[in-house]
């Protein structure tokens, strides 16, 4: 995420990406990981992080939004200033917690809709690993492989955000 969000941008310019995301996502492991170069203990936020990170000699804001209900609009603060939002999901919880999700997701495509100069958003299938593989990897040719996490966070939330279309 943060490398397409370099390639199309002016060099001196500090770029501002915002990790948001319900709880337990991973944003925070996320945000500890690449300012700090190291996996730190995370637990729940209750306040929003903000940390630099130095790419390619481009320095990049890095800020990190509780997912936590009540918390979790603070996001809105920073849409004017931001290039990027990283939308996390726990793809191995996505399937019991949709419903959630999608209501996440749509108050951040609500809130990104009618800015002028959208920023660019990427969704994130965290945790990957504790998804199951499928059994037979694509093998036939016919096209590359998709991960099974990508696929079951796709789909959970293209269904719930119809639903909530719907409704």
């Amino acid at each position: 995420a943060v490398y397409l969000l370099n390639r199309k941008s002016r060099k001196d310019m500090v770029k501002n990406v915002l990790f948001v995301g319900p709880s337990d996502s991973g944003k925070t492991a996320l945000f500890t990981n690449m300012v700090y170069q190291q996996p730190l203990a995370s637990h729940t936020s209750l306040q929003t992080n903000i940390g630099l990170l130095l790419q390619d000699s481009k320095m990049i804001r890095l800020i990190d939004v509780p997912g936590h209900p009540r918390l979790r609009n603070k996001f809105k603060e920073y849409l004017a200033t931001v290039d990027g939002i990283v939308f996390t999901a726990d793809a191995n919880t996505v399937a019991r917690n949709g419903a959630m999700v999608a209501e996440h997701l749509h108050l951040v495509l609500s809130a990104v809709q009618p800015l002028t100069r959208p920023p660019r958003l990427f969704l994130l299938a965290t945790k990957a690993d504790l998804v199951q593989q499928a059994s037979q990897p694509n093998t036939d040719g016919a096209g590359p492989y998709v991960h099974p996490a990508r696929t079951r966070v796709v789909s959970v939330l293209e269904r719930e955000l119809e639903k909530r279309r719907l409704a």
